[in-house]
Parts: C-alpha cells; structure tokens; sequence
C-alpha cells in the first residue's frame, strides 16, 4: 500500500484519538499518533508512529510539526475533565490545567501545523468536542466552557484558514466509551438509556469529516447516527 498522506493524531495513546489513529492507518495514511502518556498498549496496525507530546507547550508542537516531511490531516482530540461543578471546589491550579489542554493545547497545534498543511497542497483539521460544546453541562462547567471556546475558534479560523487551502472542521460526540466513565460508568449509563459510543464508531464518523469539503462546520453525534451539522442562529455582525 502506497502511503502518501500523512496524519497527526493527539490524545492518541487510547480512546477517541486511538481510534481514529488506527482507522487513518488502516485507510492507508502514515499516522503519527501522540500523546503525554506512555503507549501502555502498542499501536500495530502498519504506518503508525508514536510520539510523546504535551499539546499545551508550544516548543514541542513546533519539534513535532518540524520532524514531519508532509502534513494532510491534523486531529486535535487531546482534553482533560474536571467533573467538579461547583466554582469554589475547583483550584486554580485544576482550572488553568483544563483551561491549557483543552483550549490552548488546539490553538498551539493549529498555529504550529498551518504552514506545513499549507505546504503540503493544503489539507484538513478536525478538533474533536462534545455535546457539551452546544449545551450546558452543569456537571463540569469548566470543561463545557473550553469546549465552547473551540466552537468559536473553529468557526472564527475557517475563513481565513481556506486562503491557505486548509479546511477546519469540529466533531461533537455524545458519550463515548473512554477513561472519562470510570470502570462502571458504561453500564450505568447504558442502564438509563443512554447510547454509549464506542471510539470506533466515532472514527468512522471523524474519517468522514476529514474527507469532505466543507469548513467551518460543528457536527453532532449524539448518538450512533452518522454526524450531522450544527445549526446555529444568524446574528447579524455589522462590520465583521
């Protein structure tokens, strides 16, 4: 197989972003998944690499992005949960923590890859979300903020990105299987009607995304529909 197109997965090391990182590979890209854990389980599918990286410093975003020859697709899964809903409970520490990986550690990636993605003859971003990023989780409030800050900043980029020939794109899943549900949480939920994805059929979903031509876009996955668009309400700007 022919491995012409290069991807960089981050939060790679289990979940939604080793998910995706096997299905890039398993379509035949070279994938270079990363992330600030070891590899506790070694990835095997054939055109995967992994790296260690903290997406909320920038020197290493560059030191990454500058080993590639190539870059096509850049998938910004990396995130971190609090789970404290109350404002006093949480440290500061706690919140600028949620607040770098979350927010800043997509900012720093896209700043870093554009130019190479642009060399490259132009390719796609996709910054995976959550449901939380188009609605209220008073659960978590500090996580749904970060995740709301990411609609605007998809949104907001998109224009100027497509002047470079890069499309930026977020995907919003409802609840996935991953370390964020505990040991029982899957059975719980599920034991309420919740739809529990599996990392795999958010992929699928992810894949998809990265292959079609529109910019700009928030899709939703609550469930195991395929994603579909985001409709939010026209506000008039004058002046933007």
């Amino acid at each position: 197989m022919m491995r012409d197109r290069t991807s960089l997965v981050t939060g790679a090391a289990s979940g939604i972003g080793r998910g995706i990182a096997e299905h890039l590979a398993q379509r035949g890209d070279n994938v270079l998944a990363t992330d600030v854990t070891a590899f506790a389980e070694p990835v095997h599918d054939v055109g995967v690499s992994t790296q260690h990286l903290d997406v909320t410093q920038p020197d290493q975003w560059d030191a990454v992005v500058n080993g590639c020859d190539r870059l096509d697709r850049l998938v910004l899964n990396a995130g971190v949960r609090l789970g404290l809903p109350e404002p006093d409970a949480i440290t500061v520490e706690e919140y600028m923590r949620t607040m770098a990986v979350n927010l800043n550690g997509v900012f720093f990636g896209i700043r870093a890859a554009v130019p190479l993605l642009s060399a490259s003859g132009g390719g796609s971003i996709l910054v995976i979300g959550s449901m939380a990023a188009v609605g209220p989780l008073p659960r978590d409030p500090v996580y749904a903020t970060t995740k709301h800050a990411l609609v605007g900043l998809v949104r907001s980029l998109a224009p100027t990105l497509i002047d470079r020939g890069v499309r930026i794109n977020m995907l919003c899943p409802g609840v996935v299987e991953t370390g964020f549900l505990g040991s029982d949480g899957r059975r719980q939920l599920e034991a309420r009607g919740v739809v529990v994805l599996d990392p795999a059929e958010v992929a699928v979903g992810a894949l998809a995304i990265l292959d079609q031509t529109e910019t700009g876009q928030v899709f939703v996955q609550p469930g195991r529909a395929a994603p579909t668009p985001h409709e939010f309400p026209t506000v008039d700007r004058p002046g933007t």
